[in-house]
């Protein structure tokens, strides 16, 4: 299919929808909307996209800043119509079904909010993985190696603060606690809330900013200032 862009009328229909799914009054997205002309306008090049199967959030990510070459286009990454259109386009890869009911979640999720919002915009499960995808390209890996439909909380805690999610060295040494390079997974417990998991680390990421310029540091100089007694531990855990 030729992507399009939704306009306000079109963003209110995928809404509806989202609601009658969620309280059972549909079981399914009608995508008629994404082709009609009184809910779209044309995107501003003509790029073509296919349903597939993708494993992972990584796949899908890599699949469509390719199509719409968003590494050199990134005034897209606040385009509400068209981050809302491929939301209802990849609707089934982005949610799952449990006793044959699909599950949906806010509509933050599918719907980007106040583009420009990072508050907002963060909770969106294609445009804010492709912008993160895009600023930290490798170093992103890891928070693409999920499911597509699957929002942890490693993700809450580290996507939720501009300040963390487009910072290369926070990512990094972020990377360095909770990423298994080996086994190629997130570290087991990383998305807990104890002692030097993500939740910690955002916290006191909070508290380093006060006296030091993280973004002139590098991550071996970051995790230095971290407590090494809490945080030690997940430099090696699998």
């Amino acid at each position: 299919m030729i992507i399009r862009i939704l306009n306000e009328k079109g963003i209110d229909e995928f809404r509806k929808q989202l609601q009658e799914i969620r309280i059972g009054a549909r079981q399914e997205l009608n995508t008629d909307f994404l082709i009609n002309k009184d809910f779209t306008t044309c995107f501003e090049n003509d790029v073509e996209i296919e349903e597939m199967p993708f494993k992972n959030k990584q796949e899908i990510i890599e699949y469509l800043c390719e199509k719409i070459d968003l590494k050199n286009h990134k005034h897209l990454y606040y385009h509400r119509g068209l981050w809302t259109w491929l939301a209802a386009f990849y609707f089934k890869s982005l949610t799952s079904t449990k006793d044959g009911k699909r599950k949906v979640n806010e509509d933050a999720k599918y719907i980007l909010m106040e583009p420009k919002n990072w508050r907002r915009y963060y909770r969106h499960l294609l445009a804010s993985f492709a912008r993160v995808y895009c600023e930290l390209d490798v170093l992103a890996i890891p928070y693409l190696s999920y499911p597509i439909s699957i929002w942890s909380d490693l993700h809450e805690q580290l996507f939720a603060y501009q300040r963390i999610a487009t910072n290369r060295p926070l990512i990094e040494a972020a990377n360095k606690l909770y990423w298994d390079n080996k086994n190629l997974k997130i570290k087991k417990g990383a998305g807990s809330s104890g002692s030097g998991t993500p939740r910690r680390f955002s916290a006191i990421v909070g508290q380093f900013e006060l006296t030091f310029d993280l973004n002139a540091m590098n991550y071996n100089d970051i995790l230095s200032l971290f407590p090494q007694q809490e945080f030690k531990k997940w430099e090696s855990a699998a």
